[in-house]
């Protein structure tokens, strides 16, 4: 009996120690869960945070603009709406920014020399309108060199701007284009022009959005550009608007985009 004793007292022994060796375990397991779980989530919000510092974006609009707005054109494709749209500027005695690229500028030069004395700014398009995300850095500069210097053998004008063709844009690109001294500007109202749209549709998509310091986007080529143009113009009277080229709006200096691509002076960050 002594020997069952002390046979099934070592066994229960050992029993005790597996068990708390298991114990160990899965208290070991839950906590490492536990770690692992807040873990996942603070790396989360950290490489949110870090892709939200480190991510650069195009001014869309400006904040603290009074009562101005940028009022743009693209000219890419074809010139059958350029000469009227700038007889309607000129009746309402409004000047725009008007972003050129070399394939149109080398076609229609009497056009953007036109453009150019009535007063109006040009700003960049590129070369030959590629996705710039796709260029390597050496191919953006080319685009932006050549573009550059097309427009100021042409005018004497420096680009002072530059919008991406299609709106295609990285870090890479608003890089390249701050080290060649221009500004990269997007826009935060679309008149939708670059699509086969009524007038109507146009004025709809433009005076329903805008308010005070967004850039809007207009297109020199479609047909119903020109009447919507007048339409949009009287609305933003109505509203109190006043349509200026964006180098009448957009800092130059001394700013930060936010994360919402809202160009803000350096002064208001402390704020934010």
């Amino acid at each position: 009996m002594k020997r069952c004793f002390v046979f099934f007292a070592g066994r229960t022994e050992r029993c005790r120690q597996r068990l708390k060796t298991f114990g160990l375990l899965v208290a070991c397991g839950v906590f490492l869960g536990v770690v692992s779980g807040l873990y996942g989530v603070m790396s989360d919000r950290l490489w949110q945070s870090v892709s939200r510092e480190t991510q650069l974006l195009p001014i869309s609009r400006v904040a603290d603009a009074g009562n101005l707005v940028g009022l743009s054109f693209d000219v890419a494709w074809g010139e059958d709406q350029t000469a009227e749209i700038l007889e309607v500027l000129d009746i309402y005695g409004i000047h725009a920014t008007f972003f050129v690229t070399n394939s149109w500028l080398e076609t229609y030069p009497e056009l953007v020399k036109e453009i150019h004395s009535r007063g109006h700014e040009l700003g960049l398009h590129s070369a030959t309108h590629p996705y710039f995300s796709s260029l390597s850095k050496d191919g953006m500069k080319k685009e932006l060199k050549e573009n550059s210097r097309a427009v100021a053998s042409l005018t004497g004008q420096e680009g002072k701007f530059f919008r991406p063709p299609y709106g295609d844009y990285n870090n890479n690109v608003l890089a390249v284009a701050g080290d060649l001294g221009l500004v990269t500007v997007s826009w935060s109202v679309d008149g939708g022009d670059w699509q086969d749209i009524s007038a109507r549709k146009i004025c709809k998509n433009v005076l329903e959005q805008t308010k005070a310091g967004d850039i809007v986007m207009l297109q020199n080529n479609n047909k119903e550009t020109v009447t919507a143009l007048k339409e949009i113009l009287n609305g933003w009277q109505s509203q109190g608007l006043r349509p200026v080229p964006l180098g009448a709006m957009v800092r130059l200096d001394d700013y930060f985009v936010d994360y919402d691509g809202v160009q803000k002076g350096s002064g208001s960050r402390e704020q934010d």
